[in-house]
């Protein structure tokens, strides 16, 4: 299942994304405490005009947190034939199932960091976009943890990200 999931601001405004006192164990499985207590998100839909496409999205959910030093990714995306899933493996993403999100420290919307998870490829990605993308080669490349896991009718994917990962923001 392809989707974006976008959370703006996501540095700036850590006010409004819950606080762990203890930290998740970055394994891929949505276990841990911390994540019961989280706010998820749900409840997406589908463009109407989206390839002329009448099934139900399959259900996927996701969560922000945070301590002092690292932002913290959950999500569960639900699907209708696991087995293909698992099967599928590609070398990067964009070819298989993915979570992408981003997120604008600043709040200018021509400036984000984007980051893509997929549990089908061999390497995960981030990138920093600004100056309408001038920044090439992009000498973004952050030290961050990502895991996922299988569950009966969904995957799962954790992430941590360390605050000092951004940092390409401006007058940050």
């Amino acid at each position: 299942m392809k989707m974006k999931m976008t959370f703006a601001g996501a540095v700036a405004l850590l006010g409004g994304v819950g606080a762990f006192a203890a930290t998740p164990k970055i394994d891929g499985k949505l276990d841990d405490a911390c994540w019961a207590a989280a706010t998820w998100h749900s409840d997406f839909s589908r463009p109407s005009d989206y390839r002329k496409r009448t099934t139900p999205l399959p259900k996927a959910e996701f969560a922000f947190a945070h301590d002092a030093h690292t932002l913290y990714v959950a999500a569960r995306c639900c699907e209708l034939d696991m087995d293909a899933v698992r099967a599928l493996k590609v070398s990067r993403p964009w070819s298989g199932n993915e979570i992408e999100f981003f997120l604008s420290p600043s709040g200018m919307p021509d400036e984000y960091y984007h980051f893509i998870l997929s549990p089908n490829a061999d390497k995960q990605y981030a990138q920093y976009y600004a100056e309408g993308g001038g920044i090439r080669p992009d000498p973004f490349s952050p030290s961050w943890t990502w895991a996922f896991a299988w569950e009966k009718d969904a995957w799962t994917a954790e992430a941590a990200i360390p605050l000092s990962a951004f940092y390409m923001t401006r007058n940050a």
